[in-house]
């Protein structure tokens, strides 16, 4: 996925704690959506990064990129993955002459 087809800052927005003084607004983590820490993430646990054009997340309290990304869906912040292309592997052997 590209950053052109996920918008990084209403991810963040959505997940920043309404509370004053809360780390999220000052920092790069925010919260995690997932339920078992939602009401209890005292410290933003997830950081959310472009690198290389793909969007990575990690929830330092050990929740999965799958079930993360699985959440954000269920909110429209990620969008479904799109069909996927086929890979082809070269053959040890060469081309065929």
């Amino acid at each position: 996925m590209t950053t052109a087809t996920i918008d990084l800052a209403a991810i963040r927005s959505a997940l920043q704690s309404a509370k004053a003084g809360c780390a999220c607004q000052r920092g790069p983590n925010v919260h995690c959506p997932l339920t078992r820490h939602t009401h209890d993430d005292l410290h933003p646990s997830l950081t959310i990064h472009d690198r290389e054009g793909r969007i990575l997340v990690n929830c330092k309290s050990g929740c999965t990129q799958t079930a993360i990304v699985s959440k954000l869906r269920e909110m429209n912040l990620w969008p479904e993955p799109g069909p996927r292309r086929e890979s082809v592997t070269p053959s040890p052997l060469g081309a065929p002459v």
